[in-house]
């Protein structure tokens, strides 16, 4: 999802941030700075390219739908200024189309 750099990122659903990947290590060189939130049903999103983390938060930290978990980037791959939030939503390990869930504020355009 295209965005500005520093905009909010909010988690989608109450979960538990399970994974931390960190821009510059090895384990991250696609996504730079992520998350990887769970949820109680076991659904899984994911959160990539971020620029910041949420403060204070780190792996094993119950957020809550709305929390700010972190703030748009370009780390990991995308290419020095292409700022966005690349999101996957995943359901018994299966990939989900997170489009229709996501509510896209009047004005954007959806390509």
């Amino acid at each position: 999802m295209l965005a500005s750099l520093g905009q909010a990122v909010y988690a989608a659903a109450d979960g538990v941030l399970t994974t931390q990947y960190v821009d510059g290590r090895s384990d991250s060189e696609l996504s730079g700075n992520a998350w990887r939130l769970t949820a109680a049903d076991g659904t899984v999103f994911f959160y990539a390219h971020l620029s910041a983390f949420g403060p204070g938060l780190s792996v094993g930290s119950v957020v809550v739908a709305g929390q700010q978990i972190g703030s748009v980037g370009d780390t990991g791959n995308p290419g020095a200024g292409n700022f966005h939030l690349h999101f996957e939503l995943q359901r018994n390990g299966t990939p989900i189309d997170s489009l229709p869930l996501l509510q896209i504020p009047s004005g954007c355009r959806v390509y």
